[in-house]
């Protein structure tokens, strides 16, 4: 499952079929991950204000601006590994595309 990067559609495609249950694990897991991420930056942000509210500040938004974007990746994953209305990336075209955005 590692290596280097794929270079066709046909390639991503042979890959997302011989390795669908780990990565359908990687993702659920990595997306549930980034919900337990939101509690945890408010929690942070309580425990560091008391210190020095400016630095917790920026660091906890640094933290919840990339909350939204790991959304968008796992989001764009998942779309490469489960179907969507009964549609799956079954087309090599579509399977280059995935990645781009990954």
């Amino acid at each position: 499952m590692t290596g280097p990067p794929y270079s066709n559609g046909v390639e991503i495609l042979a890959w997302r079929a011989e390795g669908e249950l780990p990565l359908a694990f990687t993702n659920e897991t990595l997306f549930f991950a980034t919900v337990f991420l939101i509690p945890a930056v408010i929690a942070l942000y309580y425990s560091l204000a008391n210190i020095d509210r400016t630095k917790a500040a920026v660091g906890c938004g640094i933290l919840a601006m990339v909350i939204p974007v790991l959304f968008v990746v796992f989001t764009i994953h998942g779309r490469l590994i489960y179907p969507i209305y009964d549609m799956r990336v079954s087309t090599p075209a579509i399977a280059e595309v995935i990645p781009l955005w990954w």
